[in-house]
């Protein structure tokens, strides 16, 4: 722990948990324009995480999940170590949104979650990215 050599990274237990490329792991599937809300704690002792939704901005991030302490329209929000907060976003289109932290070590080591969103979640057959024109 003091060389920070680790090997990996996880969400709620699972490395790649939500992420449907890796085997066992299966996306967060919501419908589109339904409020998706993680309360995300950094439980590691040392780093740094720094979540961040690819073709998304947080619409509100609750600091230590507190609704006092609210932020708007983030694109990256930093979560220090024994530290935690609550995240919204809406996602208005269908599509694959990884969340990722930008700590890219620990994205690369297991923290990438996929998000799907789709007018029936349940439609989209492991599609990774559902209602495009290269992939109707």
């Amino acid at each position: 722990m003091f060389d920070r050599k680790w090997d990996n990274t996880i969400f709620n237990g699972g490395i790649f948990k939500y992420h449907p490329f890796f085997p066992g792991g299966e996306p967060l599937e919501v419908k589109v324009g339904e409020r998706v809300r993680i309360h995300f704690v950094n439980a590691g002792p040392n780093e740094f995480s720094a979540l961040h939704p690819i073709a998304e901005i947080w619409d509100n991030v609750y600091e230590s999940g507190n609704p006092a302490n609210n932020f708007k329209g983030l694109q990256t929000y930093v979560v220090g170590p024994g530290s935690g907060a609550t995240f919204d976003m809406i996602v208005d289109n269908p599509g694959a949104y990884p969340v990722v932290t930008h700590s890219l070590t620990g994205a690369l080591r297991g923290a990438i979650a996929v998000v799907i969103a789709n007018q029936n979640p349940k439609d989209y057959k492991g599609q990774l990215m559902p209602n495009t024109p290269w992939n109707p």
